[in-house]
């Protein structure tokens, strides 16, 4: 890649990985509604308007069946919207498989019919009623200034000094960590990041196996939001930018 030019120069397969899995491959999927399967199933659960629908995906993990050989799955569960909200009740006993490929439905899975939820969104002044009366606020303050120091990408803080970097992937990347041990500079850590961050749902029905992420390997945990002064961290904190 020529950063400077903004142009890609060369590109080489590399055999045997897999890439994670971008948002974009998980959202807005639905095309499966098309699917008779998936339209006889909404049917059953009294869903014909299909509009109220949106269906997305996860990964779907690896098994060791034949059937994800050299295919890229996706695990859908579809949602009932209600009003003008964009998310509602899901669907429970409909999961779909979805190879991200061929941008087809390869299996639907119908373990019967679960009565929808049909909550009431009441969140409106109206219908909560009389609000807590709003608590004093709390500051965290250092009137003589932080005790660390930032040097470019360094942190030293009392005995301690290491270096910090956010990958896009991984997240925070902790390296070359030292402790002032006397007049000895102590090295405690070469490098430090998360690996993986895995989430088993732990339950065997056929809606929920599916459901272990893998925060890093699928989902990356590096793609970090916008924080603001007051409101996510305290009015003395430090703020970086993420290196894309």
């Amino acid at each position: 890649m020529d950063v400077n030019g903004k142009k890609l120069v060369s590109w080489a397969e590399m055999k045997g990985v897999q890439p994670n899995s971008p948002d974009e491959e998980g959202d807005d999927l639905d095309a499966v509604k098309e699917n008779p399967d998936v339209k006889a199933a909404l049917k059953r659960r009294g869903i014909t308007d299909f509009g109220t629908v949106s269906c997305t995906g996860n990964g779907f993990g690896y098994f060791g069946t034949a059937e994800e050989q050299g295919r890229w799955l996706f695990r859908l569960e579809c949602f009932q919207r209600y009003g003008a909200l964009e998310d509602g009740g899901v669907i429970e006993g409909l999961s779909i498989q979805w190879d991200g490929n061929e941008k087809k439905v390869l299996r639907v899975i119908d373990t019967g019919v679960v009565p929808l939820p049909r909550p009431e969104w009441n969140y409106d002044l109206a219908s909560v009623g009389k609000l807590r009366e709003v608590p004093t606020p709390i500051t965290v303050q250092q009137p003589l200034g932080p005790s660390y120091r930032i040097e470019g990408q360094s942190v030293i803080w009392q005995k301690w000094n290491f270096h910090f970097r956010i990958d896009r992937r991984v997240g925070l990347v902790v390296s070359n960590v030292f402790y002032q041990d006397g007049d000895k500079l102590r090295s405690i850590l070469y490098e430090g990041s998360l690996s993986e961050v895995f989430v088993p749902y732990m339950d065997p029905s056929e809606g929920w196996f599916a459901k272990t992420f893998l925060d890093l390997g699928e989902l990356g945990s590096g793609f970090s939001s916008s924080l603001e002064t007051g409101d996510d961290c305290p009015d003395n904190a430090a703020y970086f930018d993420q290196i894309s």
